[in-house]
């Protein structure tokens, strides 16, 4: 059975961006899945702590990562979370946050079934 083409990312635009192919793209997916839980716990963390340069930081280590992905909203979203940090608007970091978090974790859920539809 074969897995519907995939919403939270753009293989193709990924592999261009990565400058190789499939296998490329699937690396850089587990590379992902094993990092970008522990980037969530920090972004919250310097969340809670008010750390808001911090945040700014780590929100654009994300955002690179989304864009190397092809996952365009997650990396529009980390984006905008990254410019409402670096412009000091603490108010509004974190319902951003929560709206990256969600999409981070729908990518991930997305990328782990696409590996596992692409192992012998």
């Amino acid at each position: 059975m074969s897995m519907p083409p995939p919403t939270l990312f753009d293989q193709d635009l990924a592999m261009d961006r990565l400058g190789g192919g499939e296998q490329r793209f699937r690396d850089m997916a587990q590379f992902f899945l094993s990092y970008s839980l522990e980037l969530l716990l920090e972004l919250e963390e310097a969340l809670d702590k008010n750390e808001i340069a911090l945040l700014a930081e780590k929100a654009h280590k994300l955002k690179g990562s989304l864009g190397m992905l092809g996952a365009q909203k997650a990396y529009l979203t980390a984006g905008q979370l990254e410019e409402v940090a670096r412009s000091d608007q603490s108010a509004k970091c974190r319902g951003l946050f929560i709206q990256t978090k969600t999409e981070v974790e729908a990518l991930r859920a997305e990328l782990k079934l696409y590996i596992e539809s692409r192992r012998p």
